[in-house]
């Protein structure tokens, strides 16, 4: 598109160039003239008068400064001759015809109808001392047939009276207007505007025409199609929520702290928090719930290793200072997601408990078996709640300025009355400095672990108090039953500058 739209700006500019025949200057403005063919009765004088009818006529096309196209048609006259064409400059001191023969001929048919057609050059020797085309004397041609060799008026069958040579102009860029009518000799351009090439339409005033300009109603360069120069970047946003450890323990107390609760609480924990225990020979069997075994990771999506998932692509598009965000149409680029919750039996030996089978004191994929809620290694499997989850939005707040909004909560399904996780953040994404930054903004709960990316870059991170901010050793235990309750409020000023 790009080479068109230039090809059409150079035709524009270099219009007289592309007009012009090779070759040629320019052409002639032929101007045309001629008369008709009457019957000479007795013999005309030197100009052509003393005819009667009409037999024919005679076409005379000045088709350039130093030459005359000559037509003549002979329409019902003598049939089967062939009459000499004589032509000469009308002067009442003409001499003998014989010294205007042209060399050309009209033959006629059976029906004395009959035509030719020659050129001859100018200035043309004429009767006595005069000459057509000079500039000088009458300038009227006369032309007359003849079927003998004889002296004026002795052979002649029909002539054309006296009519003025048709006249010459130059026409340099061969647009049809003459130069001493042409407003632009130089550049072609219809008559209708003085032989000036008209200008094509341009509405917004580019430069560029509107037939091939992609922005015909909005100033914009040539390089840019016609468009305004916009710099369009995008924005990757994405937030996620993940347990960091292996597991944690369902029955709240942890057993790696050393507090054991006693087993005659088991039915009453059972009953309060439904699906923390399984049942086994009569006997209440405590759960372990498995992690996101993982660390700060913008790739953890890939692996739908997190407990709540919200990604948005943003688009900025920045033209004259000011930048315009929207959201990419694509859904591709804007997921809410939650993970999926797992439970196991935590003891009971080999093939049964699963921190007691494969690798100790964790949970691996030798412990996921197929038979679930059989109170053995894997007991249930369930996402968690996704309808509190909001779609991020993206909001102008500036000329250069927008917010993300991301909202959400979500709870484990397998375990009744479990407190949900709770979140409500900001990104502010500014676009006015050197580089874009991201101010992020809002509260969320102090467990389990929170993390947001911009292009891959993180641009927040939080750790919940069990870890000391090392990922992954958290352990679920009574510190966080606080975390799942109290909100954490970001700092002020949390800004990272991109990339």
């Amino acid at each position: 598109m790009k080479k068109r739209l230039i090809d059409a700006i150079l035709a524009i500019a270099f219009l007289t160039a592309l007009a012009i025949v090779p070759g040629r200057s320019g052409i002639t403005y032929a101007d045309s003239g001629g008369g008709t063919l009457g019957a000479v009765n007795g013999g005309i004088d030197c100009s052509g008068n003393g005819t009667n009818g009409s037999y024919g006529s005679v076409s005379l096309t000045r088709v350039s400064e130093n030459s005359l196209e000559v037509t003549v048609q002979v329409t019902g006259g003598m049939p089967n001759k062939s009459l000499s064409v004589e032509l000469w400059e009308a002067d009442p001191g003409c001499g003998s015809d014989d010294n205007a023969k042209t060399g050309y001929y009209v033959a006629t048919d059976s029906s004395g109808n009959g035509q030719t057609t020659f050129t001859i050059g100018l200035p043309h020797p004429s009767l006595g001392a005069s000459t057509l085309g000079d500039g000088a004397g009458t300038e009227q041609v006369v032309i007359s047939l003849d079927q003998y060799n004889s002296s004026t008026g002795g052979g002649d069958v029909y002539a054309m009276q006296a009519t003025s040579l048709p006249g010459f102009a130059a026409d340099s860029d061969n647009d049809g207007v003459p130069d001493g009518q042409d407003s632009c000799p130089g550049t072609a351009g219809p008559a209708s505007n003085n032989g000036c090439p008209i200008p094509p339409v341009d509405s917004d005033n580019d430069g560029v025409p509107d037939d091939v300009d992609q922005c015909p109603n909005e100033a914009g360069t040539v390089a840019n199609n016609g468009c305004p120069d916009v710099t369009r970047r995008t924005f990757d946003i994405k937030y996620m929520t993940f347990i960091p450890a292996n597991y944690l323990d369902m029955t709240l107390i942890s057993a790696q702290s050393g507090l054991h609760l006693p087993e005659f609480l088991y039915p009453t924990l059972a009953a309060r928090y439904p699906g923390a225990f399984c049942v086994s020979n009569g006997k209440y069997e405590p759960l372990v719930g498995a992690g996101d075994d993982r660390g700060y990771d913008p790739t953890a999506d890939s692996r739908h290793a997190y407990r709540s998932l919200q990604e948005i692509r943003v688009i900025a598009e920045t033209k004259d200072g000011q930048t315009t965000f929207s959201v990419d149409p694509n859904p591709d680029y804007t997921k809410t997601d939650v993970g999926v919750s797992e439970s196991y039996r935590a003891y009971g030996g080999p093939g049964v408990g699963a921190l007691t089978n494969g690798v100790i004191g964790m949970i691996d994929p030798a412990d996921r078996d197929a038979t679930l809620n059989d109170c053995r290694l894997k007991q249930a499997e369930g996402r968690g709640t996704s309808n509190n989850i909001n779609t991020p939005t993206v909001v102008q707040v500036g000329s250069n300025t927008a917010q993300i909004v991301m909202n959400g909560s979500t709870a484990n399904t397998l375990v009744g009355n479990s407190p949900s996780i709770d979140w409500g953040l900001t990104f502010q994404l500014d676009l006015s400095g050197d580089k874009p930054s991201v101010l992020v903004r809002g509260t969320h709960d102090r467990f389990p672990a929170y993390e947001a990316y911009v292009n891959d870059q993180r641009v927040y991170q939080y750790a919940p108090d069990s870890t000391h901010g090392t990922l992954p050793v958290l352990r679920f235990g009574s510190l966080d039953v606080l975390g799942l309750y109290l909100p954490y409020n970001i700092p002020p000023n949390y800004v990272t500058e991109l990339n």
